[in-house]
């Protein structure tokens, strides 16, 4: 198992982009709670990231 570091600049990327999307799916279902879909939508951003990194990493 590689261990893949996030620097700050992606990781305020990822952030933000999380606050974004977060607005914008609470803006189309009102009965989301921020603290549930949050943390999903992070999950999905930084798994992503990680994908990404790894496959650079492997060229």
């Amino acid at each position: 198992m590689k261990i893949i570091e996030i620097n700050a600049e992606s990781l305020k990327e990822i952030c933000s982009l999380t606050a974004k999307l977060t607005e914008f799916r609470q803006n189309e279902c009102k009965q989301l709670c921020v603290e549930n879909i949050a943390p999903e939508i992070f999950g999905k951003l930084i798994d992503e990231y990680l994908k990404r990194v790894s496959i650079e990493l492997e060229k």
